[in-house]
């Protein structure tokens, strides 16, 4: 039974793994678009798919167990959330912050495959 138990969660990882580096690539691209800036009907849309990665990739990370990786999203969200209801410009400092994230999950990623 253990076995099977530790089988599945391999398998779960792996998949996992496939698709964090889908949505981390997608941020990567966000991201970049938001940085060279971009039209303000535009910008909403980019930061609403930024914040939908985000919390699809959390969603992902805390169905196999990697708290880490889901506290990093959360913190993402809490701060994307105010930006998608205008309450919050997106500038400079969060911007750099929502990068700063975004490659603190690539380097959880490398440390969970090496």
């Amino acid at each position: 039974m253990a076995n099977r138990k530790n089988d599945i969660k391999a398998r779960l990882l792996a998949t996992f793994r496939v698709e964090a580096e889908e949505h981390l690539q997608a941020l990567t691209t966000t991201l970049l678009a938001l940085d060279r800036g971009l039209p303000p009907a535009e910008t909403r849309e980019v930061v609403e798919a930024t914040f939908r990665e985000v919390h699809t990739l959390k969603g992902a990370a805390r169905s196999v167990s990697l708290i880490d990786v889901e506290a990093v999203c959360q913190a993402c969200e809490s701060v994307l959330s105010p930006v998608t209801r205008g309450q919050f410009a997106l500038g400079r400092p969060i911007l750099d912050c929502l990068r700063e994230a975004v490659d603190a999950s690539l380097a959880c990623q490398l440390l969970l495959y090496q």
